[in-house]
């Protein structure tokens, strides 16, 4: 999207980031993910009326029928035959709007018109396999979230991730990912980062479990008959300090925080008197810092 006047002359405010959907914001995502049902008509096609082999649009009926049950929250219990969106709608769920980018994504091909039926005024429709009209629907997309704060974008691989403070980090991970040379911290690590990113709040705390889980492992990736896990994190932190007494006292004091965070708060223990994680800003810290400690230390091996 083109930047206006006042956006190329820094004239703006900041756009506020969040991750809940204003009512606005779920009617505008509907109204772009209508515009490209008829890239839906070969999985529900309408027919040509002279000549039922030729598709001319989507049979909306049979489109919503499908989404009534893959999607069941889409509908807050009203739909008219044009729309998904209700006269005077009051509720709704967000993450049945990201649902339905998703199912819409995941099922398009991109449409060719070949035929204008005056009669019927309508046109009869090829499909390609082409990713044209996809990468139009994605830009569409991530339009409204750019330009609404939502953290959220369509990915080339087309689900809907949660843009976050980490995902500089995630994406140093990513890179150093061969680095790791145990499966088991590795595959935490994975599951950690998918969780992260995914757009329900719920898995942030899956997430951080997950991270938490990586570190205690990754402290154990020396030990042998002859070395025992404290013994092993103290040789992590001599590869992190790279023999700098003042970084040494550094990094043991974090690992220390970091193990008395994981203990203390309802991360990676859930029995009564954990200390409760209120909100998804402090989860984002706890993450972040974890995964900048694992990340330093599987560079330093």
């Amino acid at each position: 999207m083109a930047q206006l006047f006042t956006e190329r002359n820094n004239m703006r405010e900041p756009i506020a980031k969040t991750s809940i959907m204003a009512k606005d914001v779920y009617i505008l995502i509907i109204r772009c993910c209508e515009k490209y049902f008829v890239n839906l008509a070969r999985k529900f096609p309408d027919f040509c009326p002279d000549d039922e082999r030729i598709i001319c649009g989507v049979d909306i009926s049979q489109l919503y029928t499908i989404l009534r049950h893959r999607i069941p929250n889409l509908f807050c219990n009203q739909y008219s035959a044009d729309s998904l969106i209700p006269s005077g709608i009051d509720e709704f769920d967000q993450f049945a709007a990201l649902d339905l980018i998703e199912f819409v994504a995941q099922n398009m091909l991109t449409v060719n018109k070949y035929d204008y039926h005056s009669f019927f005024r309508h046109d009869h429709i090829r499909f390609s396999e082409s990713s044209e009209d996809f990468v139009s629907f994605q830009k569409d997309i991530n339009s409204i979230f750019d330009m609404t704060g939502l953290q959220y974008k369509l990915t080339d691989n087309k689900i809907i991730e949660r843009i976050t403070d980490a995902d500089t980090l995630i994406e140093e991970a990513k890179i150093i990912d061969s680095k790791i040379i145990e499966p088991g911290v590795q595959e935490l690590l994975h599951e950690a980062i998918s969780l992260y990113q995914k757009a329900k709040p719920s898995d942030y705390h899956l997430a951080t479990e997950k991270i938490w889980d990586a570190l205690e492992r990754l402290k154990t990736i020396y030990v042998t008959h002859e070395i025992d896990k404290k013994q092993s994190s103290e040789m992590i932190i001599k590869n992190i300090s790279q023999g700098i007494t003042e970084f040494e006292q550094l990094f043991n004091e974090e690992f220390l925080a970091l193990t008395k965070i994981g203990n203390n708060f309802r991360i990676r223990h859930h029995e009564l008197g954990k200390i409760d994680i209120p909100s998804n800003d402090l989860y984002d810290y706890f993450f972040n810092r974890c995964l900048s400690l694992i990340i330093l230390t599987i560079k330093s091996l």
